[in-house]
């Protein structure tokens, strides 16, 4: 493996843990708009808004990628 394949592995590793922080973060932000987030079906809107949203900023990201080269 070369020194850019092992910086790029690391990278992607990178992208995929901030990925998993952000769904987190926007899960939790959704939960606070749900009415009791001891209940399992908020819970499980709260999540399907939040890959939602995951979604749409990856959407974004590449865009923005596509635009700079």
């Amino acid at each position: 493996m070369t020194e850019q394949e092992k910086l790029d592995a690391d990278a992607r590793r990178l992208i995929k843990r901030n990925n998993r922080a952000l769904l987190r973060i926007i899960s939790k932000i959704c939960l606070i708009k749900t009415s009791d987030e001891n209940d399992e079906y908020d819970r499980q809107e709260a999540l399907r808004i939040a890959k939602y949203q995951i979604t749409e900023i990856e959407h974004f990201l590449r865009e923005e990628d596509i635009r700079n080269f």
